[in-house]
């Protein structure tokens, strides 16, 4: 401490260094250096109202995140009355209600847990909102939360009324304010959300991401937002926005804006500004796959006619966002949502989709979610599989079926799916069901004990042979690819062996020509 450390790099190093190899009876030294780091601080404060801005620029920079943190390290729960003392210096508040923070959890404290504590996650996955609240509640010590809620509460209290007398166009104590909120969001999201509200509202520039943290820490927590009062505290957010453009780092803050919306109440009123900001701004389709995943958890129906009015009137560019479009509708919790991926390849089911363009691998998805849902429903399956014998709306109707049906893994489903064979498409048999038909008819079973190598045994399929026998004989639409699956499978069965149990003839009583001409 009597180096001349005008950085304080020198202090913070130490500080980590011995938080992490020293005891409990060395923190009396830790203390003693972030007071002689406050001191530092003060004397660069003090250095530039004397005009001595060279001195100034070298003591500006704060490590108390580094000296905070070594003080949670080395001392865990022991540290609530210092952590407590440091909220009361100005130049350490907002770290050490930070510090308390992580000090109440009951998870280890990381590497930067201080500066994670202030900054929150770097990404929110909004699929976990409806549980956010109950790992909320378990993530804490209830007892050291109170107490540290309560601390930074009255901090607060103390702000509030010394920035009475501050020059509002000066103060930095809205500043302050809200970085103190953000810790009280987390720590006390019910019991103080009138007053985050409050201090949500109080005027300063420049200060979006800290109106929407705040936001994002209270419906996480499972705050219900009132409707007016959050939109008119978000409207300078889009004013300084409309003046400076939505483009680089304003473009994700305009991006965490809309994904507040679909949670306010009535979350319709959520739901319709998106509408009136997305047609104002002009965003373009794929810089908004964020905000899905948050619309599919609204929890009114506003939310998922919204989702499903931008897959319609974005029918030739929807694959952009095609696959979180799909995952955020299959995430969504109203059971409308179901009926929406249904209508995919059910065109009669009244939801007003239109016929949007999916890519390759987006059908492979939606395949994959529809067969998901005919495995827990056996409603679902059976409605797919009598939607074989309809003829699709389009191709891409035809393909998710097959694929989906495939996807099923049963011998009665591939016969079904054969009625989607049609020798004039341009995949007269889709991939997927040729796949399947195969490991319906040959078992690869494991080679030894090796597990990257397999023998294939002949395994009956009857009912498979039987009906394209029937197609070949009785469908002209469909009998050429029939016949040329019934040949593939006679070849497996002369490279392979027949099984004892499955006659040559598919349907000897038929009285056909076997093999077919």
């Amino acid at each position: 401490m009597k180096q001349e450390d005008l950085r304080g790099e020198l202090k913070a190093h130490l500080a980590l260094g011995l938080a992490r190899t020293g005891q409990l009876e060395d923190a009396d030294d830790l203390v003693a250096v972030i007071r002689s780091d406050i001191q530092r601080l003060r004397e660069g404060q003090a250095a530039r109202m004397r005009g001595d801005h060279t001195k100034a620029r070298q003591i500006s920079m704060s490590w108390s995140p580094w000296h905070v943190q070594a003080i949670v390290i080395l001392m865990g729960e022991k540290s609530e009355p210092i952590l407590h003392g440091l909220l009361n210096e100005p130049e350490y508040e907002m770290d050490a209600a930070s510090g308390l923070q992580v000090m109440a959890s009951k998870a280890e404290p990381g590497p930067s847990a201080i500066l994670a504590a202030r900054n929150g996650p770097v990404a929110l996955d909004y699929r976990k909102i409806r549980i956010a609240p109950d790992e909320w509640q378990a993530s804490f010590r209830d007892g050291l939360r109170e107490r540290a809620a309560a601390a930074v509460s009255q901090r607060i209290d103390t702000l509030l009324e010394e920035s009475k007398a501050a020059d509002p166009k000066k103060s930095l104590y809205p500043f302050r304010l809200k970085e103190l909120a953000k810790v009280l969001a987390t720590l006390d999201p019910h019991g103080s959300k009138a007053r985050i509200l409050d201090i949500l509202e109080l005027p300063a520039q420049y200060d979006g991401w800290r109106r929407v943290a705040l936001l994002e820490r209270l419906i996480f927590a499972g705050v219900a937002l009132p409707a007016e009062p959050i939109l008119a505290a978000l409207g300078p957010v889009i004013a300084e926005l409309r003046r400076h453009g939505v483009h680089n780092d304003s473009a994700s803050l305009f991006g965490h804006v809309l994904c507040v919306l679909p949670f306010l109440d009535p979350p319709a009123r959520g739901i319709e500004r998106i509408r009136e900001l997305l047609s104002e701004f002009h965003i373009p389709l794929y810089a908004q796959r964020e905000l899905l995943m948050a619309i599919s958890q609204c929890r009114d129906e506003a939310g998922l006619s919204f989702l499903v009015d931008m897959a319609r009137d974005n029918a030739g560019l929807f694959q952009q966002i095609g696959r979180e479009w799909l995952d955020a509708v299959a995430a969504c919790p109203l059971p409308r949502a179901k009926m929406v991926l249904l209508r995919f390849i059910d065109p009669e089911i009244d939801v007003a989709l239109g016929d949007p363009l999916l890519s390759d691998h987006t059908i492979d998805l939606l395949a994959g979610r529809i067969a998901n849902l005919a495995r827990s429903d056996e409603k679902v399956q059976a409605k797919i599989l009598d939607l074989t014998t309809k003829p699709p709306a389009s191709d891409q109707q035809r393909v998710i079926l097959a694929k989906a049906i495939a996807s099923l893994d049963s011998p009665q489903a591939l016969v079904a799916a054969l009625n989607l064979i049609d020798d004039n498409a341009k995949q007269p048999l889709p991939y997927e069901l040729w796949r399947a038909i195969e490991d319906l008819f040959l078992e690869k079973r494991p080679y030894k004990t090796s597990s990257n190598s397999y023998t294939l045994v002949p395994r009956a399929a009857a009912d498979i042979k039987r009906r394209l026998f029937e197609i070949v004989e009785t469908d002209p639409k469909r009998s050429r690819t029939a016949s040329n699956l019934l040949a593939q499978i006679e070849e497996w069965r002369l490279r392979y062996g027949r099984p004892a149990s499955e006659p040559r003839h598919p349907l000897f009583d038929s009285g056909g020509i076997w093999p077919p001409n």
